[in-house]
């Protein structure tokens, strides 16, 4: 239980670091948004990547350690999304993937590249990236499409397409990037441990949004902020 909680707090702290920066970013105009929302974006996601190499023991399940960043990723799409829209949403998504595959692939290249040492850090986590890479396109467009057509108050919509959007990545990311590797029932617990602590981050996510509202009310199709 100590590990929830103090796993609560890492995300409570990194959520309210880039709602801030969003915050800021949008008093300055959208331009300033757009830019904060897709650098965040990019960094959560990479970010998400290279933690996921790490198990964390959050009693009585195993979670990916990039589980905080992605969560917190999902939260600037929605936000991304729902100021700009649909068309910008997917296009974030689809440069996200190919930033993140130039990565990796860099990551590789370098590895080979004669030298000495570190190999080990920069070539472990090339699984983990593909099936991170091939699970949030899934699962983000799903994001996407949702978040911008519910017909509910913008907090609300995240609170439903969320939910949603993660139990779809968790469903194709960890058999992806761990199968093989563990046993089934050492997967089956990494999929219904992360869907408990990424639905434990939803309100985290809300908040971000709600934090936001008065820039988000002026985007497109945008619903009454509740």
């Amino acid at each position: 239980m100590f590990q929830l909680i103090y796993l609560i707090g890492e995300a409570l702290l990194l959520y309210l670091l880039t709602g801030w920066v969003v915050w800021m970013s949008g008093r300055r105009g959208d331009d300033y948004l757009l830019l904060a929302t897709g650098a965040a974006y990019l960094f959560l996601l990479t970010m998400s990547q290279v933690a996921a190499v790490r198990l964390l023991n959050i009693s009585p399940f195993m979670v990916p350690g990039g589980v905080i960043s992605y969560s917190a990723s999902v939260a600037m799409l929605d936000i991304a999304s729902v100021k700009f829209g649909a068309r910008v949403g997917r296009w974030l998504v689809l440069t996200a993937a190919a930033m993140q595959v130039a990565y990796f692939v860099l990551l590789n290249l370098i590895a080979i590249t004669p030298g000495t040492g570190g190999n080990e850090f920069l070539t472990s986590s090339g699984r983990i990236a593909a099936a991170s890479v091939i699970a949030f396109l899934v699962s983000e467009n799903v994001d996407v499409f949702l978040v911008t057509r519910l017909k509910l108050g913008v907090v609300r919509r995240v609170g439903v397409s969320d939910p949603i959007a993660m139990t779809i990545d968790s469903l194709v990311f960890i058999p992806a990037a761990f199968l093989g590797v563990l046993p089934t029932p050492v997967l089956l617990g990494l999929i219904v441990g992360q869907l408990i602590v990424k639905f434990t981050f939803v309100p985290l996510t809300m908040l971000t949004v709600w934090m936001n509202r008065t820039i988000l009310k002026y985007g497109p199709k945008t619903q009454a902020i509740s």
